[in-house]
């Protein structure tokens, strides 16, 4: 890594790395993908890689309990 931007790149990875769809649940609801998105450069590549990272969470997150406490 040389810059922020390589940081927060790999960052964005690190939702590859989630076994707990409790916690693919709350990265969608408290819109971290989105919140590191706009802290970086406009670009298609980073746009694709968005959907798919935010497809991985969908997937994993639907066996989330919708509600109950989060410590759970």
């Amino acid at each position: 890594m040389k810059t922020l931007n390589d940081f927060k790149l790999l960052q964005l990875g690190w939702v590859y790395d989630l076994n707990f769809p409790l916690a693919a649940r709350l990265i969608s609801e408290r819109r971290y993908l989105e919140r590191i998105r706009k802290s970086l450069p406009l670009s298609g590549e980073i746009d694709e890689l968005l959907i798919r990272l935010k497809c991985h969470l969908e997937a994993l997150g639907n066996n989330a309990p919708d509600s109950g406490p989060l410590w759970v």
